[in-house]
């Protein structure tokens, strides 16, 4: 029998569960929301919907450190709740915008050295200025998670974090066997491939992580868990995880036999084979355009290095 709550703020979905007595009770949430005023005001107010109140929530999982679902984190920290993280993304987690700072001008540096003109570089980091500040979390309020953690509910049943890199190094996931429930934050979307952006061995090197290479292997991973629905973050429910999850496999190794049959047409340039691949792409969204691009680096980066192993 499903026990969560879901509550939406802003295009966030975030659930609530209550804890086992004998864990001292009280509820634990997934994700944080975005970082604003009005983000936090309508947290408290749907809370106060669903009769739960903010002094009752004990822990938090991150699905991932990106700004919509840890904005709130720091906020909320002042009711000593614990945060519960992947721990390859705790960095971005304790840094806050001083981390983001660094990943976007290490971003910025691989665009321009693929091709993308400064044109667009530029109106992207201008688009960046206005973002919401990202504040860290307290280090005494988290709790970085490396392999298997669970949580005990009421009705008997148990929390499950999953690992999921892939979209971030630290990407989780939090799973009940007893239902079959997974709850993905946007690792599994049903309307859009996740995006694995561009990631990096740690804050001091310019050495990438493979973002794709991991994910796929996540999602091969996620095929073999017995699943009756996905809650993401974004967007429905979904109940046909299977063909999603085939979908995606099937998108990125098409991708990379398009993107194998240019590079043999001496379109090195990863900027010129985005433009070949995306036949609109001037008319995209300046941050669908830098998405379109890193996606593109990444993949030629991964075939890369599947040809150098052989």
């Amino acid at each position: 029998m499903t026990i969560h709550k879901k509550i939406t703020v802003g295009s966030n979905h975030l659930y609530l569960f209550p804890l086992a007595d004998f864990a001292g009770g009280g509820y634990l949430m997934i994700d944080a929301g975005p970082n604003s005023d009005q983000a936090f005001d309508k947290l408290n107010e749907n809370l106060n919907d669903v009769n739960i109140e903010l002094r009752s929530l004990r822990k938090i999982i991150i699905t991932h450190a990106h700004s919509d679902h840890m904005g709130l984190a720091n906020k909320l920290s002042k009711n000593n709740i614990e945060f519960y993280v992947g721990a390859p993304d705790m960095s971005a987690y304790t840094s806050g915008s001083q981390f983001e700072s660094i990943i976007i001008r290490k971003t910025a540096s691989v665009l321009k050295k693929n091709g993308m003109p400064d044109s667009i570089l530029n109106q992207w980091l201008e688009n960046k200025k206005s973002r919401l500040p990202l504040n860290a979390i307290p280090w005494e309020n988290i709790k970085p998670v490396v392999g298997k953690h669970t949580f005990p509910l009421s009705d008997n049943q148990m929390l499950e974090i999953v690992a999921c890199p892939g979209h971030t190094p630290g990407s989780i996931a939090a799973y009940i066997p007893q239902t079959q429930e997974i709850f993905t934050g946007d690792t599994i979307l049903k309307n859009k491939i996740p995006s694995t952006g561009l990631h990096y061995e740690s804050i001091s090197t310019e050495k990438q992580w493979s973002g794709i290479t991991h994910f796929l292997k996540t999602i091969k991973q996620l095929k073999l868990i017995n699943i009756e629905k996905v809650y993401p973050a974004h967007g429905p429910e979904i109940i046909n995880h299977q063909e999603i999850l085939d979908y995606y496999l099937e998108h990125f190794s098409n991708f990379e036999k398009k993107i194998l049959l240019l590079l043999n047409d001496d379109l090195a340039n990863p900027f010129e084979i985005t433009n070949k691949i995306y036949k609109h792409f001037s008319d995209f969204h300046i941050n669908n355009q830098i998405q379109a691009m890193i996606k593109i680096i990444c993949i030629i980066e991964k075939l890369n290095n599947k040809k150098q192993k052989n």
